[in-house]
């Protein structure tokens, strides 16, 4: 056999050698158990460049965080287990390492609202539920019961919390392999409270007051502190105003009993119908109490 000949064959063989021996493989995986949106960190031996890996129909390309680390982020794609493959050059290759793809486990972030009032509107009280990892077939667990929901994206679900009754409900979502997001909570607040206080119509011997604010009721009173006018030193008077049904009609503009009273609206609003002994305006403090108890923070006024 020729000698140049021979050299040639020697020389083809010490190539394809190198090339062989740099090829690109994988040295490590972790974690080889992951959820889509995690970062999987991959380390390959002889790679100039790390790779685009593989996964399912997926590529990921490499991304590098503000230490330098070389990781790749999973994307959203079925729970299940898959073959680890890479792109070298262009080619698609193998490898011996396998990775387990778990669905998320949801996550909630906020409630918009978190606090609802008892008697707020039907509309007031649709729930969104903010967070991560929601999938299309999740489902809204209310104190460990499947309620109707809709599922916006994968960043919000929402609910009607109509049914609710007051106190602090548990919210949570619940994947399809069952993953559970931990509980948070929705108050549902009957606490009355004034917003505002203006002056409704007036009659011959007595005025209306019309309070503003949320959760009243029928049974609700009215707790009056005033200052007595033009008297220095004397201290302030209580009286409790009872709640009775409107007794000034268009054809008598005169009420002959003379005594504060309150006439529930609805659950937003009192009508509050004074008698006042002068014209003489002074300072004025209204709260409003429910049957249970609650009461409203104090609203300070001026008023005759």
């Amino acid at each position: 056999m020729p000698r140049n000949y021979l050299l040639l064959l020697t020389m083809t063989f010490m190539l394809l050698s190198a090339n062989l021996a740099l090829a690109i493989e994988i040295n490590s995986v972790s974690p080889n158990r992951i959820s889509p949106g995690d970062n999987l960190f991959v380390t390959f031996r002889d790679a100039q460049q790390p790779p685009r890996l593989i996964i399912g129909n997926q590529t990921l390309v490499p991304l590098q965080d503000d230490a330098g680390v070389i990781f790749y982020q999973v994307p959203n794609i079925p729970a299940g287990e898959y073959s680890l493959l890479f792109l070298d050059e262009g080619n698609i290759r193998t490898s011996s390492f396998r990775l387990t793809i778990a669905e998320p486990v949801p996550m909630i972030d906020s409630l918009s609202p978190s606090i609802i009032a008892e008697c707020a509107e039907d509309i007031e009280k649709e729930i969104s539920v903010l967070g991560r990892n929601f999938l299309q077939v999740s489902r809204l667990l209310v104190d460990g019961s499947l309620v109707e929901s809709s599922v916006i994206s994968q960043e919000q679900i929402t609910f009607d919390a109509s049914p609710l009754r007051v106190g602090t409900h548990g919210i949570q979502v619940v994947n399809p392999a069952g993953s559970k997001s931990v509980p948070f909570s929705l108050y549902v607040n009957n606490v009355p409270v004034i917003n505002e206080v203006s002056v409704g119509d007036s009659y011959t011997n007595h005025y209306e007051l019309v309070i503003k604010g949320g959760n009243f009721f029928q049974q609700s009173t009215l707790l009056v502190t005033e200052a007595p006018p033009g008297l220095i030193g004397v201290p302030p008077r209580q009286k409790v105003v009872w709640g009775k049904g409107r007794r000034t009609s268009p054809n008598s503009l005169v009420d002959q009993e003379n005594e504060d009273y309150l006439f529930y609206e609805d659950c937003n609003t009192l009508i509050y119908f004074r008698f006042p002994l002068s014209g003489q305006q002074r300072d004025m403090t209204l709260k409003v109490i429910n049957p249970d108890g609650k009461a409203s923070q104090s609203y300070d006024l001026l008023a005759n």
